[in-house]
Formats: C-alpha cells, sequence, structure tokens
C-alpha cells in the first residue's frame, strides 16, 4: 500500500492505482524495510536510502520538480566540472591515484526517488525526486557544494534536494606500497627502500623500466598471466604496479607481441613527470594567474577539514573477484618492451644504445607491448599462445548471484551469460556485457570504453585481463567502479586502431592461432575454444529459443558491426595506415628537475 502527496505537500489517501503521469505527485509514502534489494543505502549517509523500484522514465510525475532542478543546474555548474577535470590539484591529493570522470558532465546526474529515516527505522518512508550528482574523489564534491552555496536559487522549496556523492571510477591495475598512489605520509620511514639491481630499459635519466611475467606449474597459457611492472630510480624502487597479460598479438605477421594496459606502467610519469614537464615550459618571471592563485587557496582550505586523509582510504573497498594472489608464482620472466608503451604520455625506443625516452602530448591510448626473451619470433614456438583452459569451479561458483545495479537486482548465471574475464590459473570471471558507449576522461582526454557487470566488487588487478564471448575478443579492461560490481573495457577494435596509429612501425597485426586445450574428453566439461567452453548442439538448440540467449545474439551482433570483435583464430587488420601528426614535447629538463626532487 502507498500514499502520494500532491504539490501542495497534503498525503492523499493510501490507493494502488498506477499513478496520474499528467500531474506532478511530489511526494510518495511507502512501506520500508532497509533490507529489501529495492531499497538502497547512501554510502556517504546511513539515514539516505533511494528505491530502484521508481524511475523517471516510468514515474514521470514523481520526478517532474527534480527534473526542473537538473535542467537549471547543469549550466550552473559546468564551468566547476570542467575546471575539476583539469585541475592538478585533484591528482596531488589522490596523491597519483588514476580516478576517471564520466564524460559529458551532463552524464553524472541522475534522478532517484529518495528518502530519509530520521530516528528509530519505522516501516513507512517518505520519498521525493532527488538530484544525484557522481563524483570519483571527495575534493570534487567539496568544491561542488562550495559552489552549490553560491546558488541562491536552491534554497527554495520549489527546486528539488541535491545529493552529490562519492562513487569512484579507477584504474584497474593494482599500485603496490612502493607507488605514490599508496602512499601516506603517515607511513613514510615504516618501510626500508626496496632495490632492484637487475638491468632494465633504460627511460629518461636514471629511471629504469623493468616488465616480468608470472611463470607457474597450473598455467602454460599467456592468457590472464600476471604481469609486474617497477620503475627504479638509480637502482630504488619508487613505483611497482600489477596487472595482465590479456593475450598474444602477432605483429607485421613475424614478431608475438605480448598485450597488456599502458596506465600502470606510465602512471608514475603521467602524475610525476608531467606536471614538472608543463611547469618547465613556464618561465620563473611570469605572474601567477588569478587561477592558479584561487587552486591554493581552495587547497589549503580544504587541507583545513579535519576529517580528511592524505589519500582516500580504500579500506572499505572489499574487491573479491581477481584478486591478486602470487603464491603460486615460481618465478617471474623478465620481458621487453616492443615498439611502443602508450597512456597520455608514451615511452618509445629511440634507437641509441638501446634507450627508450618518454613523450608527453595527446595519446588517448592504453596499451603496452612486450615481448620474451629467448623465443624464436614465429608464434609456432611460443607454447600454447591464446588458448584457455577453464577451470569447471569457476563456471558453477554456486547458487545464482543477485548484482545490486541501478536498474535492480539482476541475476547472473553462467547458463545466460557467455562473457569471461581472463585470469590466467584457468580462472575467469562470468560478467554481463551492456550495449551503452561510456565516455571517460582523465588529464583532459577522452576515452570510448564498454561497461560490464560481475556478481562482486571487481578486485584491482585485472588491467590487461581480456574480455572473450565465445571465440572474439571483446576487448581490455582498463578501468573499475569503486564501489559497484562493474568495470569498464576498451573494445578490442579500439585497441587495434590505437596500436595501428601509435605504434612506430606497425604495419599488420593479428590474432595468433591457439591450440585448443581440454580438462578431459567429456565434451560437455570445460573444453575452451580460443578462451570460452564449447558449446554442445543440444545445449545450442535450446539457447536458441531463450529470450536472454536471443537478446545477447543481438547484443553481440551490435558490438560485432560496430566494435569489430576479433576472432580468436583469424586475422584482425591489414595495411599501413597514415601517420598521423603528433606534438610531442620534449621532457629532459621536467625528468633532470624530477631527479633533483628524488635526490633530496
Amino acid at each position: 500500500m502507498l500514499a502520494v502527496a500532491t504539490s501542495n505537500g497534503h498525503l492523499n489517501q493510501p490507493h494502488a492505482n498506477a499513478l496520474d503521469c499528467e500531474k506532478e505527485e511530489r511526494y510518495l509514502e511507502i512501506d520500508f524495510r532497509p533490507d529489501e534489494p529495492q531499497f538502497i543505502r547512501a554510502r556517504d549517509d546511513d539515514k539516505i536510502y533511494w528505491c530502484n523500484d521508481y524511475k523517471e522514465l516510468s514515474h514521470p510525475n514523481l520526478f517532474v520538480r527534480a527534473a526542473k532542478t537538473r535542467k537549471r543546474l547543469i549550466p550552473d555548474l559546468k564551468q566547476t566540472l570542467i575546471k575539476l577535470s583539469s585541475t592538478k590539484t585533484r591528482r596531488l591529493l589522490n596523491g597519483g591515484k588514476l580516478v576517471y570522470d564520466l564524460e559529458p558532465p551532463e552524464s553524472r546526474y541522475e534522478l532517484r526517488l529518495t528518502g530519509h529515516v530520521d530516528g528509530a527505522v519505522t516501516d513507512r518512508i517518505v520519498m521525493t525526486g532527488y538530484v544525484w550528482l557522481q563524483c570519483s574523489d571527495r575534493y570534487s564534491i567539496w568544491k561542488i557544494k562550495k559552489r552549490m552555496a553560491e546558488l541562491t536559487w536552491l534554497k527554495s522549496n520549489e527546486w528539488a534536494p541535491i545529493h552529490v556523492h562519492l562513487d569512484p571510477i579507477i584504474a584497474a591495475y593494482s599500485p603496490s606500497a612502493y607507488s605514490p598512489s599508496t602512499y601516506s605520509s603517515s607511513t613514510q620511514g615504516d618501510d626500508p627502500p626496496v632495490y632492484d639491481d637487475r638491468s632494465g630499459t633504460h627511460l629518461v635519466g636514471d629511471y629504469q623500466l623493468h616488465i616480468d611475467m608470472a611463470m607457474d606449474k597450473e598455467n602454460q597459457s599467456l592468457c590472464g598471466r600476471l604481469c609486474r611492472s617497477r620503475i627504479t630510480f638509480q637502482s630504488r624502487v619508487v613505483d611497482e604496479s600489477f596487472s595482465r597479460i590479456g593475450g598474444t598479438l602477432l605483429v607485421n605477421n613475424s614478431v608475438d607481441a605480448l598485450l597488456t594496459t599502458g596506465h600502470g606502467i606510465l602512471n608514475y610519469f603521467v602524475t610525476e613527470i608531467l606536471p614538472w614537464a608543463k611547469e618547465a615550459k613556464v618561465g620563473e618571471s611570469e605572474d601567477i594567474t588569478s587561477d592558479q592563485r584561487s587552486e591554493e587557496s581552495d587547497l589549503k582550505e580544504f587541507l583545513a577539514q579535519e576529517d580528511y586523509s592524505y589519500v582516500d582510504s580504500a579500506a572499505d573497498r572489499a574487491g573479491v573477484l581477481g584478486s591478486l594472489n602470487t603464491s603460486k608464482v615460481l618465478r617471474w620472466e623478465p620481458l621487453k618492451p616492443f615498439d611502443t608503451i602508450t597512456y597520455i604520455a608514451q615511452a618509445k625506443h629511440t634507437n641509441i644504445d638501446s634507450t627508450w625516452d618518454i613523450f608527453v602530448g595527446s595519446f588517448n591510448a592504453d596499451y603496452a607491448l612486450f615481448t620474451r626473451y629467448g623465443y624464436p619470433p614465429s608464434s609456432q614456438n611460443q607454447p600454447q599462445n591464446n588458448a584457455y583452459t577453464i577451470n569447471p569451479r569457476a563456471l558453477n561458483p554456486g547458487p545464482e548471484t543477485h548484482i545490486p545495479a541501478p536498474g535492480g537486482a539482476v541475476t547472473l548465471t553462467t547458463e545466460d551469460n557467455t562473457d569471461y574475464i581472463l585470469l590466467g590459473q584457468q580462472e575467469v570471471i562470468p560478467v554481463r556485457l551492456m550495449s551503452d558507449e561510456v565516455e571517460i576522461s582523465v588529464c583532459g582526454l577522452k576515452f570510448t570504453t564498454l561497461k560490464f557487470q560481475a556478481s562482486d566488487i571487481l578486485a584491482q588487478g585485472i588491467s590487461g585481463s581480456w574480455v572473450v564471448h565465445e571465440q572474439k575478443f571483446v576487448g581490455v579492461v582498463v578501468a573499475l567502479y569503486e564501489f559497484a560490481p562493474c568495470g569498464l573495457l576498451l573494445p578490442s577494435g579500439t585497441v587495434q586502431r590505437n596500436i595501428m596509429e601509435f605504434g612506430v612501425d606497425i604495419r599488420a597485426i593479428s590474432l595468433t592461432p591457439p591450440h585448443l586445450t581440454t580438462t578431459d574428453d567429456n565434451p560437455s566439461s570445460s573444453d575452451v575454444v580460443g578462451g570460452v567452453p564449447a558449446i554442445t548442439p543440444t545445449q545450442d538448440n535450446a539457447k536458441k529459443s531463450d529470450p536472454e540467449s536471443l537478446r545477447r545474439q543481438r547484443l553481440h551482433t551490435f558490438l560485432n558491426e560496430r566494435h569489430s570483435s576479433l576472432n580468436l583464430t583469424g586475422r584482425l587488420v591489414t595495411g599501413v595506415p597514415d601517420d598521423p601528426t603528433r606534438v610531442r614535447e620534449d621532457i629532459s629538463e621536467a625528468s633532470i628537475m624530477l631527479e633533483r626532487k628524488s635526490e633530496r
């Protein structure tokens, strides 16, 4: 039973009929139990709940005021959101942690039916339409609230309440204790420095890059192998991160290149060197702009808050799917960079004493290519390459799992879900791919991604993993929602175009042919073809008539046409692309300045 209130705020008699969409109904009183799945508590306020049974499209009369508020608020906050996307203050406060913004800014607004629970929890709650505004860090929330305090029109009851909430989208790599993103001034000096005296790939100055791939007894496939990257300065480890080797690409019909993401490897240079490089271009005699003064003033005011810690705590982020496990690693096999590593900045071979240089510019790509020492270039000599054997236990995790999503609870089962994240050691994560594109930005650059859902929160460290569907390579995992069971991938077609565009001498790419692997002779077990279980004819016919399977077939038809999903046994692309003009800034001055900083 429910009761509604019109715009005058008085509750009408309870009724069970459909709401009149032509008349605004500002308040809704409904039965309330906080443990029911349709009621979702706000992470930052345990007294605020929103109900996902009521949507703007299905119940527009409940959101008239909120829709009007959103329409007026968007232009008033536009410049604030644009400035936040490029300010270096956010990078400083996040300690190098990579966070992404949704683009365009209008996509961060959502209307939700929201209510407050005051005092003891009762069995009834009065709810109204709110404007929810998503942010990826606490500094952005503070700046937006400060701007909203200047908007006097919001004080009128004619406008809906606004809730600015923290829902970070973060990079999918896993930083270690040596990385700036996990650094805290409170722990400075607690642990002795770590050194890596091996000879690595020489980068600018005295910086070296060390890339290693995990070797273990259980997994001979290269798909999903754990990948460790280290940046050393005069042999001292200044940055370390973990990602995954997605699989193998055959480059120029002759070289097997291992593919992963570049953001974990280059994050140190993006967050540490990039700001120095830009400052090096500014003369010491130039006046400080008003925007710079404003940023410094805001920084001091924000840091004065008592409830702020140097880096947003991730203690309440319980990522369980894809958690790092180094216990089975027998040894680390060193890899050598091939061609380029690209993410905002770019590492490129200069052909001078085997040195690689770092360039900064508009590199809106995210990939890294490596080769193995001691293996012939021909893919026929590589062990198994993109073949993958799936542990049957990964396909049958137990009872159906419900995903708490804004659209309601989603049941995820292996029967109606045929997308998998490859993790190595025969492990996979079943996911549900969505058809909507999600645009994200970082450091002023934009990436178009696809969103997927899992059955639980995803752990950092799955960056670079391939997402596959039947015999197709769909995309590469690059980002995660920090507090939701969702992630973002770069479509395989995008990765292909980026490698061809930003690579130095890449004329053709294909996927190496897989060597099929089975766990036993039973065709109903976890036989794999290019990374996913084979389907018997009986299963296939049954799934064709299943509505959910038909929906997914249409979805993947759309993906294949729009994003050129890559067949694991076929060609990816051939031909020589046009060489685009790219502006690259030499950062030698910046690297020298950073070296002096490190020495101090």
